[in-house]
């Protein structure tokens, strides 16, 4: 019987941590979803040492795949020893398929680590529409696995609700725009030239349209004149969607907001 698709698990050689902190985190999803972009990837996590994925599609492609994403990682990382030849488990039927999807976005319960508080280093925001970079991913999930919900995947990320109320950053560190608008985009931080980073800064304006030119200037560290003139700009609308959901997801939790 031909399997529906592949759960793939991959670590170090040493099995080392790979993902340490915020940084490294939103770089390596960034070099799973540009790798994987030709094929149908459902869902991947990083936990502390090892990194699962879960690919709809033949073996062939499944490891294709995985190959280019372990060289990415490597090489963006400087990882200082290889990874270990990849486990490719067949996913048999459409049960194995949704247990293996749940399987691989509750690492965190599994091995309890917490230094991913926002899972970062996966594709929960992509699904929840936190993140833009892997938004297509949610497609092939609707896609392949229909019965999958909001409540769910808000269940993996372990809040409620990210509704539509207004976005309030009186209750967050001044962190929390410039983090926010950074994990929307995938990036290291908003800041830098790059189409990106400035992409984020435009949305991040626009996400709250409330706050006058000069707070702006100082939570994303450009200058006043800089808002300004990013604002005439258009923004991303799912980019604008994504930070204002970011900023909810650090209002509802107790997490640190990274510096």
């Amino acid at each position: 019987m031909q399997p529906l698709g592949f759960h793939v698990t991959a670590r170090l050689r040493d099995s080392r941590v790979i993902a340490p902190d915020t940084a490294s985190q939103r770089t390596l999803a960034d070099c799973v979803l540009r790798a994987a972009r030709p094929w149908e990837l459902l869902a991947f996590r990083w936990a502390d040492t090892h990194g699962h994925l879960l690919v709809f599609g033949d073996e062939a492609g499944a490891r294709e795949l995985t190959r280019r994403a372990l060289i990415a990682i490597s090489r963006a990382l400087r990882l200082p020893v290889p990874f270990a030849a990849p486990w490719h488990q067949p996913v048999l039927d459409q049960w194995h398929l949704d247990n293996s999807f749940q399987y691989v976005l509750r690492q965190d319960e599994r091995h309890g680590f917490q230094h991913d508080p926002f899972a970062d280093a996966s594709n929960l925001p992509d699904l929840l529409g936190l993140r833009t970079r892997g938004l297509w991913t949610a497609t092939h999930v609707r896609r392949r696995l229909p019965r999958v919900g909001r409540a769910t995947l808000l269940g993996h990320l372990g809040v409620p609700d990210l509704d539509d109320r207004s976005v309030h950053l009186d209750d967050l560190p001044d962190g929390a725009l410039a983090d926010a608008a950074a994990a929307a985009g995938a990036l290291v931080h908003p800041g830098g030239r790059s189409d990106a980073a400035v992409a984020a800064r435009v949305a991040a304006i626009h996400a709250v349209p409330t706050l006058g030119a000069a707070r702006l200037a100082a939570l994303l560290r450009i200058s006043p004149r800089s808002v300004r003139r990013l604002r005439q700009a258009t923004p991303d609308p799912a980019l604008v969607t994504a930070i204002q959901g970011q900023l909810r997801l650090r209002h509802g939790r107790s997490a640190v907001v990274p510096a």
